[in-house]
């Protein structure tokens, strides 16, 4: 992806290690009931280039929500699991096949929406 893009390639390695140290960050704070310490600012101060007051926002913003380091970096994967299967499978499947399973699950997720809108609805009419 950033075969000819140097600079595109520092800012994804950036993004790694900011990564990286979110999800350090985190897990310490959660998983170890670890408060707002020093050792915790050190680890982003040390690895991100971020100056004191945006880590001691990142690090309170990491206290109010548990995990957020840890879903975000799952995601990430998910999605670039995704892609790679999406890459095997233009190789060894039509484009227009699919192009059809995407409107398949666009569908699908148009259906959930619609129900899911449809229940709520009958639940408000239900309280009034």
């Amino acid at each position: 992806m950033y075969k000819d893009d140097p600079f595109g390639d520092l800012g994804r390695l950036e993004a790694e290690v900011f990564r990286a140290a979110r999800l350090v960050v985190d897990t310490g704070l959660h998983a170890q009931r670890v408060g707002l310490t020093t050792r915790r600012s050190a680890i982003l101060l040390a690895t991100t280039g971020m100056n004191e007051s945006e880590v001691i926002t990142e690090v309170e913003r990491y206290m109010g929500l548990p995990g957020q380091a840890c879903a975000y970096k799952v995601g990430q994967l998910k999605i670039l699991n995704w892609r790679e299967r999406a890459k095997t499978e233009l190789v060894h499947n039509s484009i227009s096949r699919i192009s059809t399973r995407g409107a398949r699950e666009r569908r699908r997720a148009a259906d959930v929406a619609r129900e899911t809108r449809q229940r709520l609805d009958r639940k408000d009419q239900e309280l009034t």
